[in-house]
C-alpha cells in the first residue's frame, strides 16, 4: 500500500465502449462528448447539472421531430439513404454535409450525457508537465496584476468613492462577489464597516494596504485615527498623501510634533485616563485605592476643570487649601496624609514623562486626519505611557464625544503600542457600535498578545489579509479549514492492481507555502470563510512620482510648536522636558518637591499663579 499514486493502469479506460460505439453511430457524438468534459473540467459544475440540460434538450429534439421513432430515422437518414441504394445499378453518395447535418439535433444532447457518464480519472497520477504549465501561468498573471495596479495607482478615483475605488487586483479566490469588480478586488460596505487585522513581516506590504485602507476610508468621509508605534516619518507622510489625495482639504494633526489635548471629559474620565498608565499588583491594590482616591479629590475639587499635567500636580500638593470648606474631603485628605508625597512623586514622574505635549489646544477626534506616532525604541517606557492615555482617551471619544460621523481608527505595529494594548481591542470589539471600525497590524501571530487577546483580536476581526511570512502556519489557521478527498492505491511490484480506497480530510483553505511565497505587495484576504489573493493598489499619492505636493500640516485649530525633538534631530526648544504647559512663562512654572522636601506649606509660590485651575 503506498500513499502516492503509481503510474495508470493498462487497461481500457472507462467509458471506451462507449466511445466506439458513439464514433460508429455518430461522429458528430464524440465531439460533443470531448466539449462536454472539457466543460465540466473548466466550470467545476455538478454533473448532474449537465446532464439535466442534455435531457431536457433531447426530449425537445423528440418532441418536435414528432417521437422517438421519427427522431431516430431522422438522425440516421443519410445512413438509411445510403444503404437504401445497395444494390441498384447506379449509386449515389451523399456529400459529407448532408450526411452529418440531420445528426447535429440528437448529437449534441447525446454527446453531453455521455460526458457526464463518464468516470473522471481522479486517481491519475499528476502530471509533472501540467504543474510547470500552472507555474508559467501564475507568473504571468502576477505579473499583469502588479501593472494593472501599478496603472490604478496613478489615477486617483473621483473623490475616492470606495464603491468604485478597487482594493487590489484579482490573483484568484473564491470570495464572493460583492467583493469583486472585474478583475479588481473591491471592500464592499459591510466589510468596511467591521474589524479587520493584517498580519505579515516587515517589508511584506502592510503599510501600502494601510495606505489604501485610508484612502478608502477618507472616500467615504470617515476621519480617520491612526497609531503608530515605530515614528516612521515616511509612514506618516504616506497616511497624509493617501488621505489627502482624496480629501485635498482635509486637516490633519500629528503627535507628537503638535501636542494633543488630553483632558477633555468630566473629572472620572480623567482620573481613569491617568490610571491606566501605572500597572497594579494584588499586592498594590491598597495603594491603588489611595491613588485613585487622590486623583479623584484632586482632579474633582472647586474651580475650572484640570487643563494640564502642571494645573493636577498644583492641586495634588493644595488639596488642603482647595477642600477646606468641604468637611467630608477635608478628613479624606487628612487620612491620605500619610502616602500623599509619594503618590505626588509618581505623579511628577508621569508628567515628566509626558513633557507637556498633552496640554495642546486640539483633542483627537477634532481633525480629519489624527496620527499618532511615536519611537517606541527611543523612549519605551515614556512612549508606552504615552500610548495609554490616548488610546483611552480614544475610547472616551468614540463613547462620549465623537459626532455623528463616520471614523477610522488604525494601530500599525500593534506589538510597538503595547501600552495601549487593552484600549485598541476594545475599540475594535466595540468600535462598530459607534461608527468606528478599526484595523490592527502585526508582524506575527505572536504579536497580537497573550492566547486572550490573540483570541479576542481574530474572533472580532471580520477581515483578515494575511501577507508574507515564514511562520505562516499560526496564519493560515486563520483563514479556516476545508474538506478534501485523498486517494490511496494499491500495486504490486510497480504496477497497479485496479484496487484504490478514498477519503477525505481536513486541510488549510489557505496553503502555508503559499503564504511563505507570496511577493511583497500581495496578500490574502479571508473574509466569511472564503480568501482571494490580491495584488494590494498603491493609494495615490503615497511613495509614487505622481504624489500629490507634500505641503505642510494643515490644523484644526492652534497648536503650539512641539515640546521635544524626535530621535536624531536637533531641539526646538527646551533641552529638557518641561512640566509647564505650551505657551506659559517658565518664571511661573512649578518644580515638584523631592522625597525629602516640604509640600505646599513651606514651598515658594509664584504670585499669581491660579491654585484651582485655569
Amino acid at each position: 500500500m503506498t500513499a502516492s499514486p503509481p503510474a495508470p493502469a493498462r487497461g481500457a479506460p472507462s467509458g471506451f465502449a462507449l466511445f466506439v460505439v458513439a464514433f460508429f453511430a455518430s461522429p458528430l457524438v464524440l465531439v460533443a462528448w470531448a466539449a462536454g468534459c472539457a466543460l465540466l473540467r473548466a466550470t467545476g459544475w455538478p454533473r448532474w447539472r449537465l446532464a439535466a440540460a442534455a435531457v431536457a434538450s433531447g426530449a425537445v429534439v423528440v418532441l418536435l421531430e414528432g417521437g422517438p421513432a421519427p427522431a431516430v430515422a431522422a438522425h440516421f437518414s443519410g445512413y438509411s439513404g445510403l444503404l437504401s441504394q445497395f444494390g441498384r445499378p447506379l449509386v449515389h453518395l451523399p456529400a459529407p454535409g448532408s450526411f452529418l447535418w440531420p445528426q447535429i439535433a440528437l448529437s449534441i444532447p447525446a454527446g453531453l450525457l455521455a460526458a457526464t457518464l463518464t468516470r473522471p480519472r481522479d486517481l491519475a497520477v499528476p502530471d509533472p508537465a501540467a504543474a510547470v504549465r500552472e507555474q508559467r501561468r501564475q507568473v504571468k498573471l502576477e505579473r499583469k496584476a502588479r501593472t494593472i495596479a501599478s496603472r490604478q495607482s496613478e489615477k486617483p478615483e473621483a473623490s475616492g468613492n470606495s464603491e468604485v475605488a478597487p482594493l487590489g487586483v484579482s490573483l484568484g479566490g473564491d470570495l464572493p462577489l460583492s467583493w469583486r469588480a472585474g478583475k479588481y478586488v473591491v471592500l464592499p460596505d459591510h466589510a468596511a464597516r467591521l474589524p479587520e487585522l493584517a498580519i505579515g513581516q516587515s517589508g511584506a506590504g502592510k503599510s501600502t494596504y494601510i495606505g489604501r485602507r485610508v484612502y478608502l476610508a477618507a472616500g467615504q468621509g470617515r476621519q480617520v485615527i491612526a497609531f503608530d508605534g515605530k515614528g516612521d516619518r515616511g509612514f506618516v507622510q504616506d497616511i497624509t498623501d493617501a488621505y489627502l489625495a482624496a480629501q485635498p482639504h482635509a486637516s490633519v494633526h500629528v503627535f507628537d510634533d503638535q501636542p494633543l489635548d488630553g483632558w477633555r471629559g468630566d473629572a472620572a474620565a480623567q482620573v481613569n485616563r491617568l490610571l491606566g498608565t501605572w500597572q497594579w499588583s494584588l499586592e498594590s491594590d491598597w495603594y491603588k485605592q489611595q491613588a485613585t482616591l487622590a486623583l479623584r479629590l484632586a482632579c474633582s475639587a472647586p474651580g475650572k476643570p484640570v487643563g494640564s499635567m502642571v494645573e493636577l500636580l498644583e492641586r495634588m500638593w493644595s488639596l488642603e487649601r482647595l477642600l477646606a470648606k468641604q468637611p467630608t474631603e477635608r478628613h479624606l485628605v487628612e487620612d491620605l496624609k500619610k502616602d500623599l508625597p509619594s503618590i505626588r512623586i509618581r505623579l511628577a514622574n508621569l508628567a515628566a514623562a509626558i513633557g507637556g505635549r498633552l496640554d495642546g489646544t486640539t483633542a483627537i477626534g477634532e481633525a480629519d486626519l489624527t496620527i499618532v506616532s511615536l519611537p517606541v525604541m527611543a523612549h519605551p517606557e515614556d512612549a508606552e505611557s504615552l500610548f495609554r492615555i490616548l488610546m483611552a482617551d480614544v475610547g472616551h471619544w468614540v463613547s462620549v464625544r465623537k459626532t455623528s460621523r463616520p471614523a477610522f481608527l488604525v494601530v500599525d505595529e500593534f506589538s510597538a503600542v503595547s501600552g495601549g494594548r487593552g484600549g485598541a481591542i476594545h475599540v475594535m470589539e466595540r468600535g462598530r457600535s459607534f461608527g468606528v471600525p478599526s484595523l490592527l497590524s502585526g508582524q506575527s501571530y505572536a504579536s497580537l498578545g497573550g492566547d486572550e487577546d490573540r483570541d479576542r483580536i481574530v474572533s472580532a476581526a471580520a477581515t483578515i489579509a494575511l501577507f508574507a511570512s515564514n511562520s505562516p502556519d499560526d496564519l493560515s489557521r486563520l483563514a479556516g479549514s476545508v474538506q478534501t478527498m485523498e486517494s490511496v492505491l494499491q500495486s504490486e511490484d510497480g504496477r497497479f492492481t485496479g484496487r484504490a480506497s478514498v477519503t477525505t480530510r481536513a486541510r488549510h483553505r489557505v496553503d502555508p507555502n503559499s503564504v511563505r511565497q507570496l511577493q511583497p505587495g500581495q496578500a490574502v484576504v479571508v473574509s466569511g470563510g472564503r480568501a482571494e489573493r490580491m495584488q494590494v493598489i498603491q493609494a495615490p499619492g503615497a511613495n509614487n512620482d505622481l504624489a500629490l505636493p507634500r505641503r505642510p500640516f494643515a490644523v484644526a485649530s492652534r497648536v503650539p510648536a512641539r515640546l521635544q525633538p524626535r530621535q536624531g534631530q536637533a531641539p526646538t526648544g527646551s533641552a529638557t522636558p518641561s512640566l509647564d504647559p505650551p505657551g506659559s512663562d517658565p518664571a511661573r512654572g512649578h518644580r515638584p518637591p523631592g522625597a525629602s522636601e516640604e509640600p505646599a506649606a513651606r514651598r515658594p509660590r509664584a504670585p499669581g499663579r491660579c491654585t484651582g485651575g485655569r
